[in-house]
C-alpha cells in the first residue's frame, strides 16, 4: 500500500489488492494473506492507528484453483513411517501419519488421553502459538479444539500402540521431572 498509515488505507484499495492477486496466486494464499493483512488492521486499532478494518468487509476472488491434494500412497506412508523410526520427533510423526491428527491436536495431548489398552487416542483440547495482544509477544493458549466435531475418540493401531507404549512418560528438567 505504498507506505500508507494504516489509517489511510480504503476498502477499495484493499478489495483491488485481492482482486489483482486472485489473477496469479491460489485461493488458499488469498484467504492466509487476508487473514494475516485482517490482524494487522485488528492491532492497528487496539494500538490506536486505525478506526476500523476494511478486511471485514472484503469479497474474497476465487483466485487460481489449486491443484487436487492427494494423500501418500501406502508405500510412500511406509517410507516416512520407517524414516522417522530414527528421526527426533519420531514417534510424533509416526502418530499424526497413522491417524490424521494435526499439529495443534498432537500439540494438545497428554498420556490421559493415550488408553493403550483399548487402542484409543482421545482428542479434547488442541495447543496453538497467538499473539499477546498486550505484549505483542507470542503465547502459547491450550484450549478446546477448533470445533467440537474436532472432539473425538480415533483408534489406534497395536503398532502405533507399541511405540507409544516404549516412550518415556516422565521428562527430567534439572533436578524436576515433568
Amino acid at each position: 500500500f505504498k507506505g500508507k498509515n494504516l489509517d489511510e488505507i480504503s476498502f477499495l484499495e484493499v478489495q483491488r489488492y485481492f482482486n489483482n492477486k486472485s489473477k496469479s496466486v491460489y485461493h488458499d494464499f488469498l484467504i492466509k494473506n487476508k487473514c494475516l493483512l485482517s490482524q494487522i488492521f485488528d492491532c492497528g486499532i487496539l494500538d490506536g492507528k486505525c478506526t476500523q478494518n476494511p478486511c471485514d468487509k472484503i469479497k474474497m476472488p476465487k483466485g487460481k484453483q489449486t491443484k487436487k491434494k492427494s494423500v501418500y500412497s501406502e508405500e510412500e506412508a511406509e517410507l516416512i513411517f520407517q524414516y522417522a523410526y530414527t528421526h527426533r520427533f519420531g514417534p510424533e510423526i509416526q502418530l499424526m501419519l497413522e491417524t490424521g491428527i494435526c499439529r495443534y491436536e498432537l500439540l494438545g495431548l497428554t498420556w490421559d488421553d493415550v488408553d493403550l489398552r483399548n487402542q484409543i487416542l482421545y482428542i479434547r483440547r488442541g495447543v496453538a502459538d497467538i499473539i499477546d495482544s498486550s505484549t505483542g509477544k507470542f503465547k502459547v493458549l491450550v484450549g478446546n479444539t477448533k470445533n467440537e466435531y474436532r472432539e473425538r475418540e480415533v483408534p489406534l493401531s497395536k503398532r502405533i500402540c507399541g511405540i507409544l507404549s516404549g516412550i518415556e512418560k516422565t521428562l527430567t528438567l534439572g533436578k524436576n521431572e515433568h
